[in-house]
């Protein structure tokens, strides 16, 4: 009797793609808990997959805050009104 063949949804096999977002996700944890402000392009059509800063944030105004929200120095530009005919 030979061995059906695996469905797509078994969770038994392998997954390259899962496997990949699984190392992701790990990767970006641990970058996260060593503080590094990290960019990751929309997609999946870059040559890379992350790019990672160390430098200090100069945007920051308190040391103390431990929000991981971004906090504008500034508020965001707005398009002025066209004029109405």
């Amino acid at each position: 009797m030979s061995k059906p063949p695996n469905r797509p949804d078994d969770p038994n096999r392998p997954n390259t793609k899962r496997t990949g977002e699984r190392s992701e996700a790990a990767f970006l944890y641990q970058a996260s808990q060593r503080r590094f402000a990290i960019c990751k392009p929309w997609g999946d059509s870059e040559r890379y997959d992350f790019i990672l800063d160390n430098r200090p944030n100069p945007k920051s105004t308190s040391s103390a805050s431990r929000s991981n929200a971004p906090t504008p120095s500034a508020p965001m530009p707005t398009k002025p009104a066209r004029p109405t005919p």
